[in-house]
């Protein structure tokens, strides 16, 4: 309203909304009109193609690789509706000697729901019978019925409205009392299909996480691997260059050294009187 947007002035700078089923832009965009201009503007509706578009507003190391970067702590993620735990829901009662304990639960949902029952003795036994009695049955359906045992576990799915009940019997025992530590709840089949749902959707997208972590992995790798192929090339051409250095001062070398050998050896200058007294006789007449 207007009374909001004068006393709560707007501080976001952009909104991403991804991953967003192609029905959802159609939607937007017959609302969004409704919205504040200023808002508006920065409200950006992508299905794919948008990890260019964060990597603009977020850092690529802040940004989670499941949408693009390179960060890769765990995001927090919808756990779905609250199920009932059989472990936490446990309770304890005492059930006397010659005596027995009923437990009934009543399923008022027309699609049905799901139970679920645990039980467990520290000592001793009971027997046990689980019956099911549907609202358009005469009698009861006997599930389970099983004597001297000491714990079970089971579930049942109602397809309509009836009744569950357990019934933990101590009749035959005559001195003896029993703590039974039991739970039994019960789930609507709404409840148990939003959970599917929401897990199905956690499961895709775990794997498309997955794919894209294996994808940036692979990408890396290459990336690593043309860094060493360079360094390879580099390094080899150094050493190519040293090889080529080496053999050029060597040719040299031996060009220097071939002069020298070819060279002829100095003329030695001598007095030419010398020259000429040791080259031609001298005659004297006496």
């Amino acid at each position: 309203s207007q009374q909001d947007e004068q006393n709560y002035p707007e501080i976001v700078n952009a909104v991403f909304v991804v991953n967003s089923p192609w029905v959802f832009p159609y939607l937007y965009g017959l609302v969004k009109h409704f919205i504040d201009p200023n808002t508006r503007e920065k409200v950006r509706v992508y299905s794919s193609g948008y990890e260019k578009e964060l990597l603009k507003e977020i850092d690529v190391k802040t940004l989670n690789i499941k949408y693009g970067g390179e960060n890769n702590e765990e995001l927090p993620t919808v756990r779905g509706v609250k199920m009932k735990n059989r472990e936490e829901e446990m309770t304890s009662k005492n059930v006397a000697a010659r005596d027995s304990l009923e437990v009934v639960n009543a399923c008022e949902d027309k699609k049905g729901g799901k139970f679920e029952w645990v039980f467990k003795l520290d000592d001793l036994d009971i027997d046990f019978k689980v019956e099911w009695k549907g609202a358009k049955d005469k009698n009861p359906k006997t599930l389970i019925d099983e004597s001297r045992i000491t714990e079970h576990s089971g579930e049942y799915v109602a397809k309509g409205i009836g009744e569950l009940k357990i019934t933990f019997n101590n009749t035959y025992s005559y001195l003896t009392s029993k703590d039974v530590n039991y739970a039994v709840i019960y789930n609507s089949m709404e409840k148990l299909k939003a959970q599917a749902d929401i897990e199905r959707r956690q499961e895709k997208q775990a794997k498309k996480a997955e794919k894209e972590a294996r994808k940036l992995a692979k990408k890396k790798e290459k990336k690593n691997k043309k860094k060493k192929k360079k360094k390879k090339q580099e390094k080899e051409a150094v050493g190519d260059e040293e090889k080529k250095r080496k053999i050029h001062e060597e040719k040299e070398e031996a060009t220097s050294e071939g002069k020298k050998q070819h060279q002829l050896p100095p003329i030695r200058r001598e007095n030419s009187e010398e020259v000429l007294s040791s080259s031609f006789p001298v005659w004297m007449t006496i």
